[in-house]
């Protein structure tokens, strides 16, 4: 997931407005910054990177054939 991306975050819609990594490790695994769509913008939630984001797919993109995952 990269900066600018929408994501589905507890079932709803959100934008990643920042990926946080610390260079050492010290300081923590870093974390995402979501910013909930349809909330003030000053709401931003702080998730960790290892969290599962699923993307955010419109309704006119899901009628889309997608190749599935092969397995090697």
């Amino acid at each position: 997931m990269k900066k600018g991306d929408k994501v589905l975050y507890q079932g709803q819609v959100a934008t990643i407005v920042d990926k946080v990594n610390p260079r050492c490790r010290c300081k923590g695994k870093g974390y995402y910054e979501l910013h909930i769509d349809g909330y003030p913008e000053n709401n931003i939630h702080r998730v960790t990177l290892d969290t599962l984001l699923e993307p955010f797919k419109p309704l006119e993109m899901t009628k889309q054939k997608i190749e599935t995952h092969k397995l090697i």
